[in-house]
């Protein structure tokens, strides 16, 4: 059973006003409040109009709540500078549910149309996510059916012919098939010109609003309990992509923040001289450092919105690729850019795995008065009858590997030492605890060392070949200059392996979409675009080539002689594939005339047959008016006619049919029911003509 065309209107109108409310629902960055009650306005209007009944919101009082609301969203902004986007995104959410409890006329429905187009504009300036995309593509198959529908309401109601909206369905699924099929197109044609188009530089609403909400929590400081509150936060920090995954998997550290001063209970980075890298040319920085080729890896990090200025990696940075104005370095190997960025930033970096090899400060070995003594004994006590730093560092490594316990809930120290009660008493805690007293016990020895801050583990995504670093894997551990190099050392216990379950692997699928979406999309490039193209001619250019070089294979004899009499078998494929495509096109385009012809043909015979019609009826003085509709024609012509009524109503909706409905409708039965009616109308002419002659 068809729907009226009020109902049609109805679902179409509201789907249209939910999408902006998904639209806006998918970007976590609006209160579900809001969310909740933008869906319940509009579930409570489609209930309410599909019943024809139901209380409603006077639209005075859905005016006064829209100006409360307004005071209301925006005193945050005025007062603590809340962000001004995500208040209009939940002032929109609220006129959504306004609306939909109000009263609505040609005009409500227009200003609705507008408002889900504001909320896919809110949407868009608030999230990154690749679900937005599908949101969008819904929107924009909609709306032009949408679009149509409204003005083919306001004509017919303002026509008179509001009875016809409530009880007929005079509107084809063809129509919205073909909008439908027309939308397709040009959003393909705008991912074209999405794809070739020059890209330019970021944007005025880039550095704000480009991505995500900043996660805070790592920290450039070493003290207790800093990683253990982000050891039990599942959000994606980084996702890392490299080009020897086998070499960086034996390690997975990703260098964040080395810190060389301690100050008897946390680690941090004493002040020092940051140097500005060597810029060759835009948005690439180069350190002058040599590393053996075999140690060399590529990355790729997508890094998530941080409220820290530091750049991670794997190894030891010699070049990075970015769109950063400056990037600096210090003494310690650290990697800064000018301020936090607050933004999803990609970048790419070209490393060495072999160790660092700069000299060490007199900050790594120093200690304050304030380490308690019984550290140092015992640091002592653990290497003696050792020799070499190797050898001493691997001894206080072992002492950790004996009776002491990885815990996240370490205790409150309550004022006591942590250092000291970790070591002798409780003997367990998480990596701060670890990395902070190794670090002191190896310089209580002599052997320089830090304490990094940074993410170490991290799951291999296999549906997008990178790694997943979360803000669980947040980590610290330790670098000791050992025989003329930093090595790492990790005193803290493996944790248990994470089993690889069915939603592990789904969550892996769909991360591997949003990192395809991230990478192609959203930090889509005037380079990427470059390689695209230098890749397609790359491809073009070893196609022809391999054309040619068996052509020159087939040519040549095995002396070298050249062979006329054999058709080339490089020549012989080309020749293959070129009739094939002719073929294929041949057949295509021939039936398609067909097509087109019979289809023609069809409509030719039906409006012929319908114009004969109105020829036979011009003569009982029934003349179709300009502008008037086939059917608004049939039912006035009905009124004056008897018996014939029955017949012109069944040829203007053949006619109809097959004009307007895309089905195949047979001519002959439009011409036989056209050559009943001409009889019939000169049989009653001819009856009246003997009736009056008689007379």
């Amino acid at each position: 059973m068809r729907l009226c065309f009020e109902r049609q209107f109805l679902l179409a109108g509201h789907g249209l006003a939910l999408i902006g409310v998904a639209a806006l629902a998918t970007t976590h960055e609006v209160s579900p409040a809001f969310v909740a009650l933008a869906g319940f306005g509009w579930a409570w209007s489609l209930w309410r109009e599909w019943r024809g009944r139901g209380p409603r919101l006077s639209a005075r009082t859905a005016n006064l709540s829209m100006l409360v609301a307004l005071a209301l969203i925006l005193a945050p902004v005025l007062r603590r500078g809340a962000s001004p986007v995500r208040a209009i995104a939940e002032f929109l959410l609220v006129l959504a549910a306004l609306k939909g409890v109000a009263p609505k006329e040609n005009r409500d429905w227009l200003q609705i149309y507008v408002l889900s187009f504001f909320q896919l504009l809110a949407a868009a300036a608030l999230t990154v996510e690749p679900v937005f995309a599908l949101i969008f593509l819904a929107y924009l198959v909609l709306a032009p059916c949408v679009l149509v529908l409204f003005l083919l309401r306001r004509e017919v109601g303002a026509s008179g012919g509001g009875r016809r909206l409530a009880e007929e369905p005079f509107v084809e699924p063809s129509l919205f098939r073909s909008i439908a099929a027309t939308t397709s197109v040009l959003f393909v044609s705008t991912l074209l010109i999405f794809i070739v188009f020059p890209r330019m530089g970021a944007g005025y609403f880039s550095a704000p609003f480009s991505g995500g909400t900043v996660l805070a929590g790592f920290s450039e400081e070493v003290g207790a309990g800093a990683v253990a509150a982000l050891k039990q936060d599942d959000a994606v920090a980084l996702r890392v992509t490299v080009d020897r995954p086998d070499l960086v998997a034996q390690t997975r550290y990703w260098r964040g923040a080395a810190l060389d001063h301690f100050d008897g209970r946390s680690w941090r980075r004493r002040p020092q001289e940051l140097r500005p890298l060597l810029r060759p040319e835009p948005g690439t920085f180069t350190l002058s450092e040599p590393a053996p080729h075999a140690s060399v890896i590529r990355e790729e990090i997508i890094l998530e919105p941080q409220d820290s200025a530091v750049l991670f990696f794997a190894g030891r940075p010699l070049e990075i690729r970015g769109r950063f104005l400056e990037v600096s370095s210090d003494p310690l190997g650290n990697l800064r850019v000018l301020r936090p960025t607050g933004v999803r930033i990609r970048y790419e970096l070209l490393a060495s795995l072999a160790p660092r090899r700069a000299a060490p400060s007199a900050a790594a070995v120093a200690l304050p008065s304030s380490v308690d003594s019984r550290i140092v004994e015992l640091a002592r006590r653990e290497v003696e009858g050792t020799r070499g730093d190797p050898a001493r560092a691997a001894a206080l490594l072992r002492h950790f590997r004996r009776g002491f316990r990885y815990t996240l809930a370490p205790g409150d120290p309550r004022g006591e030492d942590p250092l000291v009660r970790f070591l002798f008493e409780t003997r367990s805690g998480h990596c701060e605890y670890f990395a902070s007293a190794y670090a002191v016990m190896l310089r209580a020895v002599g052997i320089p060392s830090l304490v990094v801050n940074g993410y170490a583990g991290g799951e291999w995504n296999p549906y997008g070949g990178y790694f997943l670093i979360r803000q669980r894997d947040a980590h610290s551990w330790v670098e000791a200059y050992v025989d003329g190099e930093w090595r790492t050392f990790d005193p803290t216990p493996p944790g248990a392996p994470i089993e690889r379950t069915l939603r592990a692997r789904v969550a892996d699928l769909v991360d591997a979409l949003q990192m395809r979406w991230h990478r192609y999309v959203i930090n889509y490039t005037l380079e990427d675009q470059a390689d695209a193209a230098l890749s397609l001619r790359n491809a073009g250019r070893r196609f022809w080539e391999r054309l040619s070089a068996d052509w020159r294979r087939a040519r040549r004899e095995e002396n070298g002689t050249p062979r006329e009499e054999r058709w080339p078998a490089g020549r012989s494929r080309a020749a293959l594939g070129a009739v094939v495509l002719v073929g294929f096109t041949l057949w295509a385009w021939r039936r398609r005339r067909r097509a087109g012809a019979a289809a023609g043909a069809v409509l030719s015979a039906a409006t012929r047959d319908y114009l004969r019609m109105l020829r036979a009826l011009e003569g009982r003085g029934l003349h179709k008016r300009p502008g008037e509709t086939p059917e608004e024609f049939s039912r006035r012509a009905s009124g004056r006619l008897e018996r014939e009524s029955e017949r012109v109503a069944q040829i203007t909706a053949l006619y109809e049919e097959a004009r307007f409905s895309g089905r195949d409708v047979a001519p002959a039965s439009i011409e036989r029911e056209v050559d009943s009616l001409v009889a019939a109308l000169g049989a009653a002419r001819d009856r009246a003509g003997a009736t009056s002659g008689g007379a």
